[in-house]
């Protein structure tokens, strides 16, 4: 028969394995970009390369490419330009005017992206 000090002891581990293990699922998830459609003269539809291949050269990384991608291409096409924030600073800035898109990168810089033949001007 086990003494009142065992039972307390298994007690005590199992409830110490259910908040470890409860508390595991409850750690507060990293901040996402936040993308804004932004009006812009030309309203476009980017193709998934184009997207990747945009996003890429501003910097940002395969993971943040999964999650952001959809919305960045239909912000594009629907009002012709977009706006990324990340942690309150603004990371990227597209905007699609004649055939171009523009592309405004924090710590990359300004570049323009030709939307015909998919490549960077």
């Amino acid at each position: 028969m086990k003494s009142e000090f065992e039972h307390r002891t298994v007690v005590f581990c199992l409830l110490a394995a259910a908040c470890a293990l409860g508390g595991a699922g409850c750690a507060p998830e990293p901040p996402k970009p936040i993308v804004d459609a932004v009006a812009a003269p030309q309203q476009v539809e980017l193709t998934p390369d184009d997207v990747v291949n945009v996003l890429r050269r501003a910097g940002f990384t395969n993971q943040e490419i999964l999650e952001i991608g959809p919305q960045v291409r239909d912000a594009v096409a629907a009002s012709g330009g977009v706006s990324i924030t990340f942690n309150g600073k603004v990371q990227a800035i597209l905007a699609a005017e004649n055939g171009l898109l523009y592309i405004t990168a924090a710590g990359r810089g300004t570049y323009m992206y030709r939307l015909d033949a998919h490549t960077f001007r």
